[in-house]
């Protein structure tokens, strides 16, 4: 008796894997085979725009982590802000995109980049 339950369990699974066994495969091998990615990536890489920037430093602000650093310097001639000095710690960030929503300006994006390993921490 204990034999039909288990040998009924048992080709219910085989079933279900047979079944399985001439799906269409999700997985890709990967470095062989390379995916397109969806336009709505957020890629391991922040672009900054020098020209678009104002240096209201909006996106350190909204940073989670504190890895965006603006220093920046005042312009009597043009009224704005100078940015002197732009920089993404990379170790530290999170690709999250809220610093890409926050500003105003459309000065940053995240690239399609999503091949960045490196070996030593130094060289992200």
């Amino acid at each position: 008796m204990k034999f039909e339950r288990y040998g009924i369990g048992i080709a219910k699974g085989l079933t279900v894997t047979i079944r399985h066994l001439f799906r269409h495969p999700v997985t890709t091998q990967y470095p062989e085979q390379r995916l397109n990615p969806s336009r709505r990536i957020r890629g391991n890489e922040l672009i900054w725009s020098q020209e678009k920037c104002t240096g209201c430093d909006t996106c350190a602000k909204t940073c989670p982590q504190g890895a965006i650093e603006i220093i920046t310097s005042t312009n009597q001639v043009e009224n704005k802000y100078a940015v002197e000095k732009y920089q993404v710690d990379t170790g530290y960030c999170i690709m999250c995109g809220l610093c890409v929503e926050a500003c105003p300006y459309e000065a940053l994006y995240m690239s399609y980049a999503y091949e960045c390993a490196k070996y030593r921490r130094g060289e992200l």
